[in-house]
């Protein structure tokens, strides 16, 4: 009689710093990881996504570091390798590495220095970056020869098998077969760059080579349990011996559009509506499977939203599914979805939330999301 009844109903954006904390908390356990590698020269880690893969290297390169030796880190993705340079450079010198970045930036360099100016001739960029810029690289090589002490690999799974990759074996002080190397990679559903390369092939080729310890991570330390349910039901993955995190979040939202201007309608409003919920800007990048001048992020006018980088923190950014592989953020809208048939691509873009996941779907898109879901309940 004295209590009269009341709902309290907490915010999105307190909801998604409560899981945001709990994710955070998990990541814990990967650094047991780095216990079981200190004692072995060669070190291939596989893990899917969320499992720490890029924490793990950058910690690895960091005791790499101090240990006084010459480190390279590579990876494949260029906003991932900007964000990694990033990251470094705010890290005390003894614990920085030679060098961090994408592969083919570090083939650019080595190419500079040696007085050759690669460039590429015409709109081929496929053809240059898998077989110009290497030829090249090995000529600055020859003429002035480089060699690391070690070499960590993120995204080892567009890397491993391409011409690049050979050009490892001569910079790394004993080569593959016995120098010192860490390869951290998802070879079955982020392989979306490796035109064609069977990893897997390859993977083995070198294990015929040299021996190295195999790791496998099992335990998402990124998204919620109702982003992680999502992921499994629109592409299928549910691998028995990957353990999904069990953090509750906010529940994943579709939103279904019919035109171009209904779908942008719905955008402003799912901005509008997070903004006003107290969701920091900088917690929220827009992807998309096309480029922002195809995309309805391009028409936006109520919110100002930046291409990422990783020296913006404030603001709402955007980018493609394909060039924010590697990365993350607490929420993401997934727009422009007008098919769920490319399952490593849908993989990439849904895996990239840790918190919070809206998917801007047209009608056609629906129906298939619809068909996913009955195929995932009746199996």
């Amino acid at each position: 009689m004295l209590r009269g009844n009341f709902d309290k109903v907490m915010s999105t954006a307190t909801q998604i710093n409560y899981s945001e904390d709990a994710l955070i908390s998990l990541t814990e356990e990967q650094f047991r990881c780095l216990d079981q590698l200190e004692d072995n020269p060669r070190c291939l880690i596989r893990g899917s996504a969320g499992t720490g893969k890029t924490l793990l290297a950058i910690e690895a390169a960091k005791k790499a570091a101090i240990s006084g030796e010459k480190v390279a880190f590579f990876c494949f993705n260029s906003m991932l390798g900007s964000w990694l340079k990033r990251y470094f450079e705010r890290e005390n010198p003894e614990l920085q590495p030679a060098y961090v970045g994408t592969i083919h930036a570090w083939m650019t360099k080595v190419a500079a220095l040696s007085g050759l100016q690669p460039h590429p001739a015409g709109d081929d960029l496929q053809h240059y970056y898998q077989e110009e810029l290497p030829l090249i690289t090995f000529e600055a090589l020859d003429k002035s020869p480089l060699q690391y002490d070690r070499i960590i690999i993120d995204e080892a799974q567009d890397i491993i098998g391409s011409s690049a990759f050979d050009i490892l074996d001569v910079v790394l002080k004993n080569g593959l077969a016995r120098g010192k190397w860490f390869m951290f990679g998802d070879f079955t559903n982020q392989a979306i760059f490796n035109q064609g390369i069977d990893s897997e092939k390859c993977l083995k080729e070198l294990e015929d080579t040299t021996s190295f310890i195999k790791f496998r991570l099992k335990i998402n330390c990124r998204n919620t349990k109702q982003i992680g349910d999502e992921i499994r039901y629109i592409t299928g993955f549910d691998s028995s011996a990957y353990l999904w995190t069990k953090v509750a979040g906010v529940p994943v939202e579709y939103k279904t559009y019919k035109t171009r201007e209904e779908e942008l309608h719905i955008l402003q409003a799912v901005l509008d509506k997070l903004i006003k919920d107290g969701v920091e800007p900088g917690k929220i990048t827009i992807l998309s499977p096309y480029k922002r001048e195809s995309s309805v992020a391009s028409a936006v006018t109520r919110f100002e939203i930046r291409d990422y980088k990783p020296e913006i923190h404030d603001m709402i950014t955007f980018s493609t599914v394909q060039s924010y592989k590697g990365l993350e953020n607490a929420v993401i809208i997934l727009s422009d979805v007008d098919t769920f048939a490319h399952e490593r691509l849908m993989y990439v873009g849904l895996s990239r939330a840790r918190s919070g996941l809206y998917i801007l779907e047209t009608e056609a898109a629906e129906g298939e999301h619809v068909q996913l879901l009955m195929k995932a309940v009746t199996k």
